[in-house]
C-alpha cells in the first residue's frame, strides 16, 4: 500500500472532477463547486478508508494498544465511510446523467 493514500485520493478526487466538468458541459449544465468538492472529499475518503482498514487489520494487538478490542468495529466504520463516498460519487453523477 502506497504511503500517501491522500495524494492518490486526491488525484482520484482530480479525475473525478474533471470526467464530472465533462459530464456536465456535454449535458449543457454548469457544473457546480459543491458537488465538485464533495467528489474530491469522496474520493479522498474512499481511499483514506481502505488504506486505514489495511493498517488496522496489519497492525499487531500491541501497536493498536486499547483500541484493538475494537478492531472489528473500526473496521465496520471504515466500511461505512467507503459506503457513503461511492454513495455521494454516484448520486452526482447520476444528477448531472439524468439531467434534460
Amino acid at each position: 500500500m502506497p504511503k500517501r493514500p491522500v495524494t492518490i485520493g486526491l488525484l482520484m478526487g482530480i479525475l473525478a472532477v474533471l470526467v464530472f466538468v465533462g459530464f456536465s458541459v456535454m449535458k449543457g449544465s454548469r457544473p457546480d463547486l459543491a458537488q465538485a468538492v464533495t467528489l474530491t472529499l469522496a474520493c479522498v475518503g474512499f481511499v483514506q478508508a481502505i488504506h486505514f482498514i489495511w493498517i488496522v487489520l496489519r497492525a499487531a494487538p500491541e501497536d493498536l494498544g486499547i483500541l484493538s478490542d475494537y478492531q472489528v468495529i473500526i473496521v465496520i466504520g471504515a466500511i461505512a465511510v467507503i459506503w457513503i463516498s461511492i454513495e455521494a460519487a454516484f448520486k452526482i453523477f447520476n444528477t448531472v446523467l439524468s439531467s434534460r
